[in-house]
């Protein structure tokens, strides 16, 4: 998962707030000095008048475009996450796309590389997903890929990332995982899915393919190689996990 960003205001908005603060600062000491100023020699309204009106209202006013510029600065940061959301978000299923994947994929590698770290990589696939589509039809389809994920994504940390593949096929990218961390899940995966039906259809199975990084590889070789261990999976009666060679 990408860090999250620390949240800034900008500095127009720390300008405005800071100037706002010390005008306020300036009519306090001027309203404590005029309750010091003997009322003979000068007329307590008049002072009033002559220097805390005009410093209140400046003061109010800079406050109050302060929170406009806030208030617009939120709307932009708003705006901001939903258009990265849209990047990197699989609309259907709520997963991260397969652009998001690769980016993370290439920082994990590289971490991989300089440190000697370990990844386990998952793909997944729903078993006669096909049937599923033409018994039951295409919304009942989506339905199943979205409880899918839901159900997935209960399972990981928040290191690990699932993504879309494309269609119902799934990636989960598990950093510091040994090939027995990445076997584990697999397995805890393809049970979770098999034992619990899905409203509508009823039983659904998944086939997995397993795998952990080697050193020098590229992703395109880590993915043909998972993939392989997919195949076998599927070509040796579904519902199963196979590791890659």
């Amino acid at each position: 998962m990408m860090a999250k960003k620390p949240k800034r205001i900008s500095m127009r908005i720390k300008s405005l707030l800071l100037f706002s603060g010390l005008c306020l600062t300036i009519i306090i000491v001027f309203a404590i000095e005029s309750s010091l100023v003997d009322a003979s020699d000068v007329a307590i309204v008049n002072y009033w008048q002559r220097h805390y009106i005009p410093l209140t209202a400046i003061a109010l006013f800079m406050a109050g475009y302060a929170l406009w510029e806030y208030r617009a600065h939120r709307k932009a940061e708003i705006a901001s996450k939903r258009l990265e959301k849209i990047a990197t978000t699989d609309m259907l299923t709520g997963a991260y796309n397969r652009h998001f994947l690769v980016d993370q994929v290439t920082g994990e590698i590289a971490e991989a590389r300089r440190y000697g770290q370990k990844i386990g990589l998952l793909i997944l696939d729903i078993d006669h997903f096909k049937h599923i589509n033409d018994q039951f039809g295409h919304v009942a389809g989506d339905q199943v890929l979205k409880d899918l994920v839901t159900r997935i994504q209960g399972q990981l940390r928040e290191a690990d990332t699932l993504a879309r593949w494309g269609g119902e096929e799934f990636l989960v990218l598990l950093p510091h995982c040994t090939l027995d961390d990445t076997l584990g899940l697999a397995e805890k995966l393809r049970k979770l899915i098999a034992d619990s039906a899905f409203p509508d259809v009823g039983s659904v199975q998944i086939s997995i393919g397993a795998s952990e990084y080697r050193p020098r590889e590229t992703f395109i070789e880590w993915l043909n190689r998972t993939d392989q261990a997919l195949y076998r999976a599927k070509s040796e009666g579904r519902n199963t996990v196979r590791t890659a060679d």
